[in-house]
């Protein structure tokens, strides 16, 4: 497995090659050999276990360009882009989820997608975010740029620190 999600003891999903999907309960895992993703899964995040969100691409994981939804009871397909490279998947809630790709970052507001930066100045491995401050760090090689958006302006600042920043140090 590749990526695990999770939002309580009995609420795990682990994500990997081929589109294997493994859920934890509490107790055991069970094994979804049946899924509609048949590339290899690199994030998965959730708003709950019937709505899950996970990044596919190639089996060998590279320049994934797929973005699924599981609705608790299929996956299916919302973005299929072989120019996209998402990596990483952030969410608040249901209609606040951030996807990051090598130098852009898109918006799913629950109904449709919008680009919210583009062109950043380094490529993205990672994201992260806390929710109170709608700030999202996007990670690689050690580099932090801080992107966030203020409510009520139409405006986002990104801010590339001049020292080396680990993500773990950020939050």
């Amino acid at each position: 497995f590749r990526t695990v999600w999770g939002d309580s003891d009995n609420t795990v999903y682990a994500g990997g090659t081929t589109g294997s999907f493994a859920r934890f309960d509490g107790t055991s895992w069970s094994y979804d050999d049946t899924s509609a993703i048949s590339e290899t899964v690199v994030d998965i995040w959730g708003v709950d276990e019937d709505d899950l969100y996970a990044i596919a691409g190639n089996n060998s994981g590279f320049d994934p360009g797929q973005i699924y939804h599981w609705d608790g009871n299929d996956w299916s397909l919302l973005i299929d882009d072989v120019e996209k490279a998402f990596h990483s998947i952030i969410g608040f809630a249901a209609d606040d989820i951030y996807f990051a790709e090598h130098q852009s970052i898109i918006h799913w507001d629950g109904v449709s997608f919008t680009e919210s930066a583009t062109n950043l100045p380094i490529s993205m491995n990672t994201v992260c975010g806390i929710e109170n401050n709608h700030l999202i760090g996007f990670c690689d090689s050690g580099i932090a740029v801080v992107w966030s958006e203020t409510p009520g302006t139409t405006g986002v600042d990104i801010n590339i620190p001049t020292e080396i920043v680990h993500p773990g140090d950020m939050f």
